[in-house]
Protein backbone atom coordinates (compact mmCIF):
# COMPACT_ATOMS: atom_id res chain seq x y z
CA UNK A 1 0.00 0.00 0.00
CA UNK A 2 1.69 3.13 -0.87
CA UNK A 3 0.59 6.36 -0.13
CA UNK A 4 2.39 8.02 -3.42
CA UNK A 5 0.42 6.01 -5.30
CA UNK A 6 -2.52 6.88 -3.43
CA UNK A 7 -1.68 10.50 -4.01
CA UNK A 8 -1.44 10.00 -7.61
CA UNK A 9 -5.83 8.69 -7.62
CA UNK A 10 -6.62 11.17 -5.63
CA UNK A 11 -5.23 14.14 -7.96
CA UNK A 12 -7.21 11.83 -10.56
CA UNK A 13 -10.13 12.65 -8.77
CA UNK A 14 -9.42 16.32 -8.73
CA UNK A 15 -8.93 15.99 -12.21
CA UNK A 16 -12.13 14.55 -12.63
CA UNK A 17 -14.19 17.55 -11.39
CA UNK A 18 -17.40 17.73 -9.54
CA UNK A 19 -17.84 16.06 -6.01
CA UNK A 20 -14.73 13.66 -6.96
CA UNK A 21 -12.66 16.55 -6.89
CA UNK A 22 -14.13 18.20 -3.78
CA UNK A 23 -13.32 14.57 -2.26
CA UNK A 24 -10.15 14.55 -3.95
CA UNK A 25 -8.64 18.00 -2.85
CA UNK A 26 -9.95 17.57 0.81
CA UNK A 27 -7.73 13.91 0.56
CA UNK A 28 -4.67 15.35 -1.15
CA UNK A 29 -5.05 17.69 2.30
CA UNK A 30 -4.78 15.11 4.73
CA UNK A 31 -1.80 13.29 2.07
CA UNK A 32 0.18 16.56 3.29
CA UNK A 33 -0.70 16.13 6.47
CA UNK A 34 0.54 12.33 6.63
CA UNK A 35 3.87 13.24 4.87
CA UNK A 36 4.35 15.77 6.91
CA UNK A 37 4.02 14.04 9.91
CA UNK A 38 5.93 11.01 8.76
CA UNK A 39 8.50 13.17 7.98
CA UNK A 40 8.73 14.20 11.71
CA UNK A 41 9.30 10.69 13.04
CA UNK A 42 11.59 9.64 10.01
CA UNK A 43 14.23 12.66 10.26
CA UNK A 44 13.13 13.22 14.09
CA UNK A 45 11.78 15.28 16.12
CA UNK A 46 8.78 13.14 16.63
CA UNK A 47 8.14 9.73 18.53
CA UNK A 48 6.23 7.09 17.25
CA UNK A 49 3.75 7.20 19.93
CA UNK A 50 3.07 11.35 19.16
CA UNK A 51 3.28 10.02 15.18
CA UNK A 52 0.62 7.45 16.30
CA UNK A 53 -2.00 10.07 18.23
CA UNK A 54 -1.37 13.14 15.80
CA UNK A 55 -2.76 10.74 12.91
CA UNK A 56 -6.12 9.65 14.47
CA UNK A 57 -7.67 13.06 12.69
CA UNK A 58 -6.74 12.11 9.48
CA UNK A 59 -7.61 8.58 9.61
CA UNK A 60 -10.88 9.46 10.57
CA UNK A 61 -11.32 12.17 8.05
CA UNK A 62 -9.98 10.19 5.20
CA UNK A 63 -12.20 6.95 6.18
CA UNK A 64 -14.84 9.69 5.95
CA UNK A 65 -14.14 10.86 2.62
CA UNK A 66 -14.27 7.44 1.45
CA UNK A 67 -17.29 6.43 2.62
CA UNK A 68 -18.60 9.52 0.74
CA UNK A 69 -16.90 8.54 -2.45
CA UNK A 70 -18.73 5.13 -2.06
CA UNK A 71 -21.56 6.56 -1.96
CA UNK A 72 -21.50 8.67 -5.19
CA UNK A 73 -23.11 7.55 -8.41
CA UNK A 74 -19.90 8.23 -10.44
CA UNK A 75 -18.55 4.96 -10.59
CA UNK A 76 -14.86 5.92 -11.59
CA UNK A 77 -15.21 7.54 -8.11
CA UNK A 78 -17.27 5.00 -6.01
CA UNK A 79 -15.36 2.03 -7.20
CA UNK A 80 -12.02 3.17 -5.77
CA UNK A 81 -13.37 4.31 -2.54
CA UNK A 82 -15.16 0.96 -2.28
CA UNK A 83 -11.61 -0.97 -2.81
CA UNK A 84 -9.83 1.55 -0.60
CA UNK A 85 -12.62 1.26 2.53
CA UNK A 86 -11.99 -2.74 1.91
CA UNK A 87 -8.19 -2.56 2.64
CA UNK A 88 -8.45 0.58 4.85
CA UNK A 89 -6.49 -1.03 7.43
CA UNK A 90 -3.86 -2.07 5.66
CA UNK A 91 -3.13 1.71 4.74
CA UNK A 92 -2.24 1.72 8.31
CA UNK A 93 0.14 -0.63 8.41
CA UNK A 94 3.35 1.84 8.86
CA UNK A 95 1.78 3.50 11.19
CA UNK A 96 2.38 0.48 13.96
CA UNK A 97 5.04 -1.45 12.45
CA UNK A 98 8.56 -0.21 12.60
CA UNK A 99 10.18 -0.82 9.63
CA UNK A 100 7.34 -0.34 7.39
CA UNK A 101 7.40 3.23 4.89
CA UNK A 102 4.15 4.43 4.09
CA UNK A 103 5.25 4.06 0.53
CA UNK A 104 6.71 1.47 -1.89
CA UNK A 105 9.59 3.45 -3.16
CA UNK A 106 12.55 0.91 -1.02
CA UNK A 107 10.21 -1.77 -2.05
CA UNK A 108 10.29 -0.80 -5.29
CA UNK A 109 14.16 -0.24 -5.95
CA UNK A 110 14.97 -4.50 -5.44
CA UNK A 111 12.61 -5.62 -7.89
CA UNK A 112 13.96 -3.22 -10.80
CA UNK A 113 16.39 -6.47 -11.34
CA UNK A 114 13.73 -8.90 -11.86
CA UNK A 115 11.77 -6.52 -14.06
CA UNK A 116 14.69 -6.21 -16.34
CA UNK A 117 15.61 -9.61 -16.43
CA UNK A 118 11.59 -10.49 -17.28
CA UNK A 119 12.68 -7.93 -20.26
CA UNK A 120 16.02 -9.54 -21.44
CA UNK A 121 14.18 -13.31 -21.29
CA UNK A 122 10.88 -11.17 -22.85
CA UNK A 123 9.10 -12.46 -20.29
CA UNK A 124 6.11 -14.83 -19.62
CA UNK A 125 4.23 -15.48 -23.08
CA UNK A 126 0.60 -15.33 -21.48
CA UNK A 127 -1.41 -12.92 -18.39
CA UNK A 128 -1.38 -15.79 -16.40
CA UNK A 129 2.20 -16.36 -16.30
CA UNK A 130 3.05 -12.91 -16.29
CA UNK A 131 1.08 -12.19 -13.07
CA UNK A 132 2.66 -15.51 -11.91
CA UNK A 133 6.50 -13.96 -12.59
CA UNK A 134 5.70 -10.99 -10.81
CA UNK A 135 3.98 -12.27 -7.53
CA UNK A 136 6.20 -14.87 -7.54
CA UNK A 137 9.62 -12.35 -7.57
CA UNK A 138 7.94 -10.19 -5.58
CA UNK A 139 7.20 -12.21 -3.01
CA UNK A 140 10.71 -13.27 -2.76
CA UNK A 141 12.25 -9.80 -2.54
CA UNK A 142 9.85 -9.27 -0.01
CA UNK A 143 10.94 -11.84 1.88
CA UNK A 144 14.73 -11.46 0.85
CA UNK A 145 14.18 -8.26 2.76
CA UNK A 146 12.94 -9.61 6.24
CA UNK A 147 15.41 -12.36 6.37
CA UNK A 148 12.67 -14.98 5.85
CA UNK A 149 13.20 -18.13 4.17
CA UNK A 150 11.69 -18.33 0.70
CA UNK A 151 11.50 -21.78 0.15
CA UNK A 152 9.05 -22.50 3.65
CA UNK A 153 6.89 -19.24 2.57
CA UNK A 154 6.20 -20.54 -0.69
CA UNK A 155 5.98 -24.30 0.52
CA UNK A 156 3.34 -22.84 2.88
CA UNK A 157 1.40 -20.63 0.25
CA UNK A 158 1.01 -23.67 -2.02
CA UNK A 159 -0.06 -26.30 0.69
CA UNK A 160 -2.64 -23.30 1.51
CA UNK A 161 -4.03 -23.21 -1.93
CA UNK A 162 -4.44 -26.42 -2.38
CA UNK A 163 -6.16 -26.64 0.65
CA UNK A 164 -8.39 -23.41 0.14
CA UNK A 165 -6.80 -21.34 2.80
CA UNK A 166 -6.21 -18.33 3.58
CA UNK A 167 -2.02 -18.01 2.49
CA UNK A 168 0.47 -16.45 4.96
CA UNK A 169 1.01 -13.04 4.71
CA UNK A 170 4.06 -11.42 3.25
CA UNK A 171 3.65 -8.42 5.98
CA UNK A 172 6.49 -8.63 8.63
CA UNK A 173 5.78 -11.00 11.83
CA UNK A 174 3.84 -8.71 14.27
CA UNK A 175 0.67 -9.34 16.42
CA UNK A 176 -2.85 -8.03 15.54
CA UNK A 177 -3.14 -6.41 18.81
CA UNK A 178 -0.18 -3.98 17.73
CA UNK A 179 -2.41 -2.66 14.87
CA UNK A 180 -5.50 -1.60 17.51
CA UNK A 181 -6.27 1.75 16.67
Amino acid sequence: MCWAHLKRDFQALVDRGGESARIGRVWLDQVQQMFRLWSGVRDGPLDRADFQMARQPIQARGGELWRQGAGLPHHKTRRPCENLLKREATWWTFVWVEGVEPTNTSAERPLRRPVRWRRRRFGPQSEAGSRLVERVLTAVTTLRQQKRDVLDYLTEACAAAIRSETPPSLLPHFSTTDTAT
